[in-house]
């Protein structure tokens, strides 16, 4: 990839830097490459030690003028904490149109199809395959002093909330964190939840998952499910951190994610 880096500025007065570039994917199509945007701790230096954070939905996260819903403000939701500032990097992974982003960001084919406009199949293990594979070993290498022991959370919303969740819960010895907000699981019945997203889950896994769903118009179908899955794991798995919170104020929406952002992210800290 030469000359594969590129960068811009949040804004003139915010001189946050985003590093970009467009990686050769192939999740659905031969010659497919997917943009990643990365925010680099501040003082980065590729001799020290960093964690990171992957996060669904890249072109939401840092400026309105990426996105068509509105952005997570992300540089905003961490600005007064120098720890998250100075010891993550975040990295953005954007999605397909919006047809093939439902599909990609589904583990398994759903059960109430009428809900989500997509074929018949889901592409989420194609996904998982790249990430896995492709993506995260080559942040790693380009990133940090070493591939050995990395830190990694996973993280997204609505969909990318999702899959966020089938990602912490298979790859455990990788994500140590999820950030789960709103997630999609009204599209699977309950026995879909339970065989197939709940039985991926096991007594070894020790880490962190953080849930929000909110409570206003669209996000009301979010609740049941999640404070479902919620309940599952509180009553039968030893996990050393879990967490959702419930805002009935709150809609389904960027503003809202980013308001619990900075709660969420804290967990990863630890």
């Amino acid at each position: 990839m030469k000359n594969k880096f590129k960068h811009y500025f949040l804004s003139d007065k915010d001189k946050t830097k985003i590093i970009y570039f467009d990686f050769p994917c192939n999740f659905l199509n031969k010659g497919e490459t997917r943009r990643i945007r990365i925010m680099l701790p501040k003082n980065y230096s590729k001799e020290n030690e960093y964690k990171v954070m992957y996060l669904l939905d890249g072109q939401n996260l840092f400026s309105d003028l990426t996105c068509a819903f509105g952005s997570w403000y992300l540089e905003r939701a961490i600005k007064d904490d120098d720890y998250l500032k100075n010891n993550i990097i975040f990295v953005g992974i954007d999605s397909p149109k919006e047809g093939i982003r439902e599909a990609e960001l589904c583990p398994f084919d759903v059960d109430k199809k009428e809900d989500i406009k997509q074929d018949e199949k889901a592409y989420g293990d194609i996904f998982s395959f790249v990430l896995i594979k492709k993506i995260i070993p080559f942040i790693n290498s380009n990133f940090l002093p070493s591939q050995e022991n990395v830190i990694s959370g996973i993280g997204g919303s609505s969909m990318g909330g999702l899959m966020a969740f089938y990602l912490k819960a298979k790859y455990k010895d990788i994500f140590s964190f999820g950030l789960i907000f709103s997630p999609a699981f009204f599209l699977y019945t309950k026995k879909s939840l339970n065989n197939k997203f709940l039985n991926l889950l096991s007594k070894d896994d020790l880490g962190s998952y953080f849930f929000f769903v909110g409570g206003m118009d669209f996000e009301k179908i979010f609740i049941e499910d999640t404070f479902y899955i919620y309940d599952k794991m509180k009553q039968h798995m030893p996990f050393n951190d879990i967490q959702l919170i419930f805002d009935s104020s709150k809609g389904h929406n960027e503003k809202a994610w980013n308001e619990y952002f900075l709660k969420a992210i804290e967990h990863f800290k630890y």
